[in-house]
């Protein structure tokens, strides 16, 4: 089901009603219940798997407290975690470079092709049902002997299909035992999340998609600034798509009592690309610090060599996370070599010859930075969407020539029309995140809230296309 399907509202609707007329135990279990039936809508045939991995993972984290043995049971559960990512998500992509690889030095290889379906979140519930098991060796946390919480963690449907990615002691404690009474404020503030990500889902991101689509599926035929224009609606399409999920995950899961993490910030507002990376599906970024980058000596290190090889290395991971294609191996490596250019060349380093003081130098100093920021991001955008090597340096060759072609007027209104939008919708959520459930603050007025509320959802219903568009990150 997609958020913002009218099927997935009417599930949720019944799924409230039941849960705020129950006890504290019965909403645990109605979680469980809940998020597996969210889940087989998508493809039952896989609710196998996630219940496998949450009584593997939930054994091994009882035994990793217990047993002696404790480092073989958590290489063995970590292991299984990885192998039932990579078999479902790299195995052919792992075979078919292997094969390119042994047919250009003149060997010949048959390949093998498994046709697996990648069932839906699993980049997201490996690393989040992995993350327990890792702080539990770490003696970070204690192991849960409630195996439906411990299953309902897993597979919690308000965010499990693209995150955020919550560890085990932010979300395993609010389900076992999730807040009995929700305020007015947490309700409004909820209904605003979930109508303010509507909003962005279906008014900028799902209206961007068809020219997005249109563009990059003929690049040849289109003109240089249109292949730019396409990557622009692509940067403001898949913000808008995945920010709007977030938005909608959290509100739903708010209503329920439970809060997710935020995982967008005004990612391009950014000065630089280190903030961007602080900005942008924040739950992942930090996943990567406390489980691989600190752990291969982070900053720690007295090496800058070292520290920017750790940057590399973990930007390298994030690329291949999100997709099996050297265009995403690419994304993640250009991402790591700019945030050790970062460090090198900060944005704190760029001379201004003793202007410092002076208001306008700053500000133009801080435009600067924003904008070359946005340039790389959206400049690697085209690798992201495009992730065939012969696809995104096809792109690339005919901006660099200046190339020829269609070139239409209303793509140009159309992607500034929705980067001011974008930038005005930046605006309300910031200063709704520094008031997350709006307490003595009187320009949100229930009255007040009524009418944004009323306007963003009567705009998405207006904006809604005949056919319900998946969210980007539902493929990884």
């Amino acid at each position: 089901m997609n958020f913002s399907s009218l099927g997935f509202f009417l599930f949720f609707a019944t799924f409230l009603l039941f849960y705020w007329k129950i006890v504290r135990r019965q909403k645990t279990i109605l979680i469980f219940l809940g998020s597996y039936i969210f889940y087989g809508f998508w493809d039952w045939r896989y609710l196998g798997l996630l219940l496998a991995l949450s009584f593997v993972n939930f054994t091994a984290g009882l035994l990793i407290h217990d047993d002696r043995f404790k480092k073989f049971i958590f290489l063995f559960a970590l292991t299984f975690n990885l192998s039932i990512l990579f078999t479902f998500k790299y195995f052919g992509f792992f075979v078919e470079s292997l094969r390119v690889l042994l047919e250009s030095i003149g060997w010949e290889f048959s390949t093998v092709s498994l046709n697996l379906v990648i069932p839906l979140g699993i980049s997201f519930y490996i690393f989040q049902i992995s993350s327990y098991t890792i702080d539990i060796y770490r003696k970070q946390l204690l192991p849960t002997r409630d195996f439906v919480a411990f299953s309902a963690f897993v597979a919690y449907f308000p965010h499990m299909a693209a995150g955020p990615i919550m560890k085990a002691k932010d979300l395993l404690p609010q389900i076992q035992r999730p807040n009995l009474i929700i305020t007015q404020n947490q309700i409004l503030s909820a209904i605003c999340l979930i109508s303010l990500g509507l909003f962005k889902k279906v008014v900028i991101a799902d209206t961007l998609a068809p020219q997005v689509n249109r563009i990059f599926a003929s690049q040849q035929s289109w003109d240089w600034k249109s292949l730019i224009l396409a990557s622009v609606a692509f940067g403001l399409q898949i913000y808008g798509d995945f920010s709007g999920y977030s938005n909608m995950g959290r509100g739903v899961s708010r209503l329920l009592g439970i809060e997710l993490v935020l995982n967008f910030r005004q990612p391009y507002f950014a000065k630089d690309i280190q903030q961007f990376w602080r900005r942008w599906h924040i739950s992942l970024s930090t996943w990567f610090r406390d489980y691989l980058y600190i752990p291969l000596g982070g900053n720690r290190t007295n090496s800058k060599l070292r520290v920017y090889t750790n940057l590399i290395l973990v930007m390298l991971a994030a690329g291949i996370w999100h997709g099996a294609a050297w265009g995403f191996v690419l994304w993640g490596l250009a991402h790591g070599v700019l945030l050790v250019i970062h460090r090198i060349f900060n944005a704190e380093s760029i001379p201004v010859f003793g202007f410092a003081k002076i208001k306008v130098v700053r500000i133009l100093k801080l435009m600067f930075s924003v904008a070359f920021t946005n340039i790389a991001v959206y400049t690697l955008w085209i690798v992201f969407r495009n992730p065939e090597p012969e696809v995104f340096l096809s792109i690339f060759s005919r901006i660099i020539n200046r190339s020829a072609g269609i070139f239409e007027l209303p793509d140009v209104i159309m992607v500034a029309g929705m980067v001011a939008l974008t930038a005005i919708v930046d605006w309300v959520e910031s200063v709704w995140q520094k008031k997350p459930h709006f307490r003595d603050w009187f320009l949100l007025h229930p009255y007040w809230l009524g009418i944004i509320v009323g306007i963003l959802t009567l705009l998405s219903l207006t904006f809604q296309s005949s056919d319900v568009v998946p969210f980007i990150y539902f493929e990884f």
